[in-house]
């Protein structure tokens, strides 16, 4: 999270690189990338939610919200990963190196890119809506007698069941829910249809007759009833890890993908200096050489 002068300044840029070794392949994870005026400035998750309007449609008219989970931060690892491994991939037929750069802002860019498309073409100069959908209805969050559930509902047949689990299937033939688009454009009255519904009910019963009638929704759990919920822990998304400074394992998420043909395990991260004698040795140094640079405090 370097800006470009900073690596150049520190001799890790690209260049300087691949200039001792060409077959290198640096990957590059910045702010906000390295042209435009604001390459040099640094950045964080929250500077790219804010800069590519998701912070802006996520929470209320008057109080924009930022998404607690850092997805731009970990969307951006996951891209240089990606880039990092086709850039691999690519060396091993051109037996050169290359620069692989992500930014934060263009990870952020990536996922309100659909915003952004309709918003230049169709100009819907749309405000934020709390947690209700704006192409299709019923989509928002929903209050019960003893929970809250999100429930989503897109298309004609799925609307129908909808209206089937609440009672009213007079809405039918309204026409101002007669598409996708036109019970986004009335979404308000959708969801206050479907409140109503959902207070008069606790969140089993509610949750019971919207999959009965296969229309997505779940429960929003807190973060122990994640940890404890039976789909997490009965499909193994949560394993534990022991790591040497905790007296009990900690619950880590695997790799998000599963292959068929070749294993992926899970590794603790080391500890600050854990591997440092391990590759001073890998590099030729003696258990001496090792303790004398200790010593000058070099280590």
């Amino acid at each position: 999270n370097l800006p470009p002068p900073t690596l150049a300044k520190l001799g890790l840029d690209y260049d300087t690189l691949s200039a001792i070794n060409p077959r290198i392949v640096v990957a590059a994870g910045t702010g906000f990338g390295s042209t435009g005026p604001w390459s040099d400035r640094a950045g964080f998750d929250s500077v790219g939610q804010a800069m590519s309007g998701a912070m802006y449609m996520t929470g209320q008219p008057d109080a924009p919200a930022r998404a607690h989970a850092n997805y731009v931060d970990f969307s951006t690892a996951m891209s240089l990963a990606w880039g990092t491994l086709a850039a691999l991939w690519a060396r091993e037929k051109t037996g050169r190196g290359q620069l692989v750069q992500a930014s934060l802002l263009r990870s952020a860019l990536v996922h309100t890119n659909g915003v952004l498309i309709e918003q230049a073409l169709l100009q819907k100069d749309r405000v934020p809506q709390g947690n209700r959908g704006y192409t299709t209805a019923p989509v928002d969050l929903f209050r019960t007698q003893n929970g809250w559930l999100t429930v989503q509902s897109v298309g004609q047949v799925m609307f129908d069941r909808w209206t089937e689990v609440v009672g009213r299937t007079d809405l039918k033939a309204d026409p101002r829910f007669a598409t996708d688009t036109l019970r986004g454009d009335h979404s308000a009255e959708i969801s206050g249809i479907m409140s109503d519904w959902c207070a008069q009910r606790t969140l089993e019963q509610v949750m019971a007759a919207l999959d009965a009638a296969r229309i997505p929704c779940a429960p929003v759990l807190t973060p122990q009833e994640a940890l404890e919920h039976p789909q997490i822990v009965g499909s193994g998304l949560l394993r534990d890890m022991d790591f040497p400074s905790l007296d009990r394992p900690f619950p880590l998420v695997p790799h998000p993908v599963d292959m068929s043909e070749s294993e992926i395990t899970l590794q603790r991260a080391p500890l600050l200096g854990e591997h440092t004698d391990e590759v001073l040795h890998e590099l030729g140094l003696d258990d001496q050489a090792i303790a004398a640079l200790r010593s000058d405090g070099v280590l």
